[in-house]
Formats: C-alpha cells, structure tokens, sequence
C-alpha cells in the first residue's frame, strides 16, 4: 500500500516549473516531433514523384521516337536503332533502359542484368501491353529484392 502512495505522489506536478514544463513545453516538442516525421514521409515521396515523372517522359520521348522514325522501316530497322539507342543511353551507369517485345519479354537492355529473351517479374509490363498506355511500378524486383522505380 506504501508503495502505491509513493508511485502516486512521483507521477503528479508538483511545482510551477514543472507545470510550465508540461504545459508549454510538451506541446511544442510533441509538434516538432510531429513535423519532422511528416518531413521524413514527405521529401521521399516527393522525390520518388519527382523522378517517375522525369522517367515517364523520357520513356515517351524515346517511344513516340521510334514510332514516329523507325517503326515503318521494318525490324531490321528497328533493332540497329535500339541497339544504337542502348549502347549509346547516357544514363546506362544510373537507369536501365529495356526494349521488350510484344509479349513482354527483353530484347535489348543497357546494362547485363536480364539477358534477352528473359521476362522481367513486374506486372506493370503486361498492364502496358494490354492497355497500350505507359505503367509504372515502384516496389521490390522479385528476382534481386532491391527497391526499384519502373515506367
């Protein structure tokens, strides 16, 4: 029983200073605490925004390319420029650029990581081909488990 009393009379405010404490105090560190959590959600969301639509973009931009330029001039035509396209990508070190078939599967890649003819594990791929409009996807690559950005 004593030491519930004295459990009783630590937890209560016993002064003006720390009454001051609680009441001015506490309220703003519970706010930083809180802005600086919605800044820790916030600039990565804002910058994985930022970056997809740079790639979706730059995806169009080479897609609506081919379309416009080299589709008409038959497959041979079409994989000298993609090979060109892949060999010459200036961001091969940081992006990787893919050519895929109608069925999804790789034809062409900047780097080595999938060879031809493998298919790639996200189902943003399929979307794409069924929908014929530009997809995306951001989460784990089923094969390495990195966090990858895809459009």
């Amino acid at each position: 029983m004593d030491e519930k009393i004295v459990k009783g009379k630590s937890l209560r405010v016993r002064g003006l200073r720390q009454r001051w404490i609680l009441n001015s105090i506490m309220p703003v560190l519970s706010v930083l605490v809180l802005i600086v959590a919605l800044v820790f959600v916030a600039i990565p969301s804002y910058y994985y925004s930022a970056i997809q639509e740079g790639l979706a973009k730059q995806a169009r931009a080479e897609a609506d390319a081919f379309n416009d330029y080299f589709m008409d001039n038959g497959y041979t035509e079409y994989l000298q420029r993609a090979t060109q396209a892949t060999l010459d990508f200036a961001d091969k070190d940081r992006i990787e650029l893919q050519f895929l078939n109608s069925s999804g599967r790789v034809q062409l890649s900047s780097t080595s990581s999938l060879k031809s003819g493998t298919k790639p594990g996200t189902d943003e791929i399929s979307r794409a081909i069924l929908q014929k409009e530009a997809e995306v996807f951001r989460g784990q690559d089923p094969e390495t488990g990195e966090h990858i950005l895809s459009v």
